[in-house]
């Protein structure tokens, strides 16, 4: 995946710095160099430039350029994942998935919610979300949604 994959709030961290030349070398003086973490802030109105936030600051970028920087998603580490302590479970089915990336959104998105640990498996297209506290259908939908992806059914 490339910087310019990235969705507005999603984190990654860098894996690959391209272009040739003094662009590349422009890239890296500005501290995209791989192992930085980098958060999509927005788009222009337009789509093009990107504006992401690394090392403290902002900095804004052309799409292009951002397609020469790969990345890889960042997930959110859940830090209790003691089975007992999560005494609600549901089984969601989501619509649209096709690689790792896919299910990392979905599950970044998931674990945002208070008191969640999911576990998304981009083959059959299910995530198992475990929950501290009852949680709305219409909140969980709403999660997966802005990840970008659609729950079919939750059980």
């Amino acid at each position: 995946m490339t910087l310019r994959d990235m969705k507005v709030g999603e984190r990654a961290s860098v894996t690959a710095v391209g272009g040739s030349g003094a662009l590349r070398q422009h890239f890296l003086d500005m501290g995209i160099i791989p192992g930085t973490e980098i958060t999509v802030i927005k788009y222009a109105p337009m789509g093009d430039p990107v504006e992401i936030h690394l090392h403290g600051y902002e900095l804004t970028l052309r799409l292009a350029d951002a397609a020469q920087i790969e990345v890889e998603a960042v997930t959110e580490e859940v830090k209790d994942k003691n089975k007992s302590h999560y005494p609600y479970q549901y089984t969601l089915q989501i619509g649209g998935m096709t690689c790792d990336n896919c299910a990392r959104r979905v599950e970044n998105a998931l674990n945002s919610l208070p008191g969640a640990w999911a576990n998304v498996d981009v083959s059959s297209e299910k995530a198992v979300l475990r929950m501290k506290e009852k949680t709305g259908e219409a909140q969980i939908k709403d999660a997966v949604a802005s990840s970008g992806y659609t729950v079919l059914d939750i059980s």
